[in-house]
C-alpha cells in the first residue's frame, strides 16, 4: 500500500499552503494566520470563522478522497470545512458530519467509520467511488454561505478512493505507536469456551484488547453480594446464559463480574493488573501523546486516569490524558473522549451500582486491580474515617487490623454513616490466616498469605491434611 499513489494534494500551511504533490495545486491564503498543530508546533491554520480561508481553485485530475486534520473551535454550529464546486462539499453540524452531494460517501475520523467530530483534533477522510470535479476549492468556507472556525492541517486529496485499510495506515503514519503496535497484535482462545480474545503489546506488556466474556453463570442486577461471585450483562435481568449471551450489550461489552466473581474470571495465565502494572502502562501512552502542556506527571500517588492527565487533572483524562488514548473512540464524552492511540480499544461498559441497577455503559467504568491495601491504625475512630477512601478504590484486597469486636464496633459506625453493606463486604478483618503469629514479621506472612489464597482461589488448609482427605476418598 502505497499512500502517495494518486495523490493530487498535499496542502502544507507552514510551507506559505504550497502543494507538495507534482501537481503543485497551491492555495492562496486570506487571513489565515499559523498556530499550534495538535503536537504544538506552528504548522496549523487558524481560520477566524468570518473570513479566513484558502483558494486552492481547480484541481486536475476528478478526486475520490479528501483527508485532513480538523479541530473545530465549536460542536455547536455548522462549521463550512472544504468546498469542491460550490455543490459539493464537507461540513459539520451540532459535531455531526455530511459530505454534501457526494454519491455514497464513507466518512471516517481517525480512521474509524464516524462521522461524530468534537472540539479535540481528529483525522477526517471521506472516499467515494464517484468521481468530482474539483472546479473551485476552497478550504474553511463554502462560498457565498460560512466559515470554518478553528484550525486545520495537512488536507490531503486523492484521484482514488482510498481502502479501510489505507485510511487506517493514514491515521497511524501520524502515530509512530500505533504503526509500531500493529505488528504487536495477537490473539488467542480461552480454552474454557472457545473466545477467542485480541490482544496488543504495549511496551514490554501484553494486554487483552477485548472485554472478557466468560459467563459460567449470569443473574439480574438486583442480586448482589460481598462473598458469592456473580456474573452480569448489562442490561440483562434474567438467568439463561444462551439468552444474555444473544444481546447486543454481551456481543460488545462483554460481562461485568463483582469482585469475587473478578478473583477467577481471568483464563489461565492472566491476571488482573496491579496499580504498578497499570501505571507503567499509563506512562508509556502518556510518552507517546507529545502533550504541548504536560502539567500533571504520572504519579501512583494520584488515582484513577487523573495522575496522567495534562490538563484536567480529571478523571476523563484530560485533552492529551493517559485515559483518553487507552479508549476507544467513541467511548467517554467531552475533552476525555476515546481517540484510541496504541490500540488498546477500552470499551466502557458500564458498572452495577450498589442500588442494584445498571448505569453509564459507554461513558464509564469500573476496573479491578490485584493491589492490596491494609488499614494499620490505633483505634475505631482512625478506622472509620480511613477506611471508606479505600472502598472507593479498586484494589483487590482491603484489609483492616483489629479485633473481630474492634471490627463489629468500626463496621455498625460506617453502616450508619451511609457505607453500603456491599461495600464493607470488601473489608477482612481481622486479616491474616491463623498461624499464631506474634512478631511484625509473622503477622505479615499471615497477611501475605491469605492475600494469596484469595488470588489463587486456595482453601488456607495446610497440604498434607487435603492429602490426607484425598486417600480416604
Amino acid at each position: 500500500m502505497s499512500l502517495q499513489k494518486g495523490k493530487i494534494l498535499d496542502l502544507r500551511m507552514d510551507r506559505g499552503f504550497k502543494d507538495s504533490t507534482p501537481y503543485e495545486n497551491h492555495g492562496t491564503a486570506t487571513d489565515v494566520t499559523l498556530g499550534a498543530d495538535r503536537k504544538g508546533n506552528t504548522k496549523a491554520g487558524l481560520f477566524n470563522g468570518t473570513s479566513s480561508y484558502i483558494d486552492v481553485g481547480t484541481i486536475v485530475p476528478t478526486i475520490k478522497s479528501i483527508s485532513l486534520w480538523c479541530k473545530p473551535s465549536s460542536i455547536s454550529t455548522t462549521e463550512e470545512i472544504i468546498d469542491l464546486n460550490g455543490t459539493q462539499y464537507i461540513k459539520a453540524t451540532n459535531g455531526v458530519l455530511s459530505a454534501e452531494g457526494f454519491i455514497s460517501p464513507t466518512i471516517y475520523v481517525n480512521s474509524l467509520s464516524s462521522n461524530t467530530i468534537t472540539t479535540d483534533w481528529q483525522l477526517i477522510t471521506i472516499t467515494t467511488e464517484t468521481a468530482i470535479n474539483a472546479s473551485d476549492v476552497d478550504i474553511g468556507r463554502l462560498e457565498g454561505s460560512s466559515f470554518f472556525t478553528g484550525s486545520i492541517e495537512r488536507p490531503q486529496i486523492w484521484n482514488r478512493a482510498l481502502s479501510a485499510d489505507e485510511v487506517k495506515l493514514l491515521y497511524e503514519s501520524y502515530n509512530p505507536c500505533l504503526k509500531m503496535t500493529r505488528a504487536l497484535k495477537g490473539t488467542f482462545v480461552d480454552s474454557r469456551d472457545g473466545t477467542e480474545y485480541k490482544t496488543i503489546k504495549i511496551g514490554n506488556q501484553t494486554w487483552m484488547a477485548e472485554n472478557l466474556k466468560y459467563l459460567p453463570s449470569v443473574v439480574g442486577s438486583a442480586t448482589g453480594s460481598s462473598t458469592d461471585p456473580y456474573y452480569y450483562v448489562y442490561g440483562y435481568q434474567g438467568t439463561d446464559i444462551l439468552a444474555a449471551k444473544a444481546t447486543d450489550n454481551y456481543k460488545t461489552y462483554g460481562v461485568l463480574y463483582n469482585w469475587s466473581a473478578a478473583l477467577t474470571a481471568c483464563p489461565s495465565g492472566w491476571h488482573l493488573p496491579t496499580d504498578a502494572e497499570l501505571n507503567t502502562l499509563e506512562t508509556y501512552v502518556v510518552s507517546y501523546i507529545n502533550s504541548p502542556n504536560p502539567q500533571y506527571p504520572c504519579s501512583t500517588s494520584e488515582t484513577g486516569w487523573r495522575r496522567c492527565a495534562d490538563n484536567s487533572g480529571t478523571d476523563a483524562g484530560g485533552t492529551y490524558g493517559a485515559g483518553k488514548s487507552l479508549k476507544k473512540v467513541g467511548q467517554g464524552t467531552g475533552v476525555g473522549a476515546g481517540d484510541d492511540l496504541v490500540g488498546f480499544s477500552a470499551l466502557l461498559a458500564g458498572f452495577r451500582n450498589t442500588d442494584g441497577s445498571f448505569g453509564t455503559i459507554g461513558l464509564l467504568a469500573h476496573r479491578y486491580e490485584r493491589t492490596g491495601e491494609v488499614l494499620t491504625t490505633r483505634g475505631v475512630d482512625v478506622d472509620v474515617a480511613g477506611l471508606p477512601a479505600l472502598l472507593d478504590t479498586p484494589a483487590a484486597y482491603i484489609g483492616l487490623i483489629g479485633s473481630r469486636r474492634r471490627w463489629s464496633m468500626t463496621r455498625k459506625q460506617l453502616l450508619e454513616k451511609g457505607v453500603s453493606e456491599e461495600k464493607l463486604g470488601r473489608v477482612r478483618s481481622p486479616i491474616g490466616l491463623e498461624l499464631n503469629a506474634e512478631t511484625p514479621e509473622e503477622i505479615a506472612v499471615s497477611i501475605l498469605a491469605e492475600v494469596i489464597m484469595l488470588q489463587k482461589g486456595g482453601s488456607g488448609q495446610a497440604m498434607a491434611a487435603q492429602m490426607e482427605k484425598k486417600d480416604v476418598a
